[in-house]
């Protein structure tokens, strides 16, 4: 087995404060390289290889929303669901083997309860889905409405007016 990565060599799995400013200090690394997608998801997992479940347990959970956030927001996906703690979904992701894909529905969740992403990806996959809506928007048959409030017009008839039958016998009496 190999021995320690100069990332692990920085942290003290004994001691919580260590584990915190570990993943501060990464969070501000990820920020200042202004990494995104799946370079982040790469140096997450290769910055967090040696973490178990219980050491992201270990710590404050406002620090975990943050690296969870910046990780989600920058394009790597974390699972976000109440019955998944954040411990377990960090460490989840750092056990993958393949980057996970987010799904529309998910990115449009994101979008609604956390704001946009900064990822390169998903804002590219935004653009395309836009512009299929807008092409097929263009391209849909247009027909003609009348809007609400006007009254709806019929072209004139040759016959009379009135749908009363006596009327309408009373006129045809009288014409020639």
């Amino acid at each position: 087995m190999a021995g320690p990565s100069t990332q692990d060599s920085e942290v003290d799995f004994t001691n919580v404060d260590s584990i915190e400013k570990y993943i501060r200090t990464k969070q501000e690394e990820y920020q200042s390289y202004d990494w995104k997608d799946g370079d982040l998801w790469e140096q997450f997992q290769a910055d967090f290889s040696a973490f178990t479940e219980e050491n992201f347990k270990n710590c404050n959970l406002r620090c975990l929303r943050q690296l969870r956030a910046l990780l989600r927001t920058r394009g790597v996906k974390v699972t976000k669901d109440k019955h998944v703690t954040i411990a377990r979904s960090l460490y989840g992701t750092t056990q993958e083997e393949d980057q996970a894909i987010w799904s529309m529905k998910e990115i449009q969740d994101h979008i609604d309860t956390e704001g946009l992403f900064l990822s390169y990806r998903i804002n590219r996959l935004l653009e395309k889905k836009s512009a299929q809506l807008v092409a097929q928007t263009v391209t849909a048959p247009q027909h003609p409405q009348t809007p609400l409030n006007q009254p709806v017009t019929h072209p004139q008839t040759h016959l009379a007016q009135s749908t009363h039958p006596e009327t309408h016998l009373a006129q045809s009496a009288t014409q020639p």
